[in-house]
């Protein structure tokens, strides 16, 4: 008996189909494309009444009293000198500045409506309690553009 019939028989796979490997190993690892970089987001146009103190946000009313001149205070620190930490300490001191009484200041209770205002807002604006007394303002990587009218 001859036995190349029986090699090249229909039954078995052609050897070329049987050296191949398999589908899955013949994938090559695609690398992942570089993602474009995203584009600059806008600025945050943020204006500021003094007359009443009231805030907008690209044209939104946000907040206006003590809470609205706390809010630009945070802006324009953030704004001039990148600083994003600020305390409870500090907006005490700077009562006459943000208009608080000097009796009872409340600076924890406006601060935490202003913190809900911007969080209803479910924007890039955010104030973070760090620690007891200690906050951060932050503005989801965008730049502010400050606009203050005239009282």
């Amino acid at each position: 008996m001859n036995p190349l019939p029986i090699f090249f028989h229909h039954a078995h796979p052609p050897i070329s189909t049987r050296l191949a490997a398999p589908d899955w190993q013949l994938r090559l690892p695609v690398r992942p494309a570089t993602p474009a970089p995203a584009p600059a987001a806008a600025p945050l146009q943020v204006r500021y009444f003094p007359r009443d103190r009231s805030v907008f946000v690209d044209g939104e009313y946000l907040i206006k009293g003590v809470a609205g001149a706390i809010f630009w205070k945070l802006a324009r620190r953030q704004a001039e000198r990148a600083e994003a930490h600020f305390t409870t300490r500090e907006l005490r001191l700077a009562a006459g500045e943000l208009g608080l009484p000097e009796v009872k200041d409340n600076v924890d209770v406006r601060l935490l409506l202003l913190q809900r205002r911007l969080a209803e807002r479910d924007g890039p604006l955010r104030i973070e309690r760090t620690s007891r007394g200690r906050y951060r303002f932050e503005v989801g990587g965008r730049r502010l553009c400050l606009q203050s009218e005239a009282p």
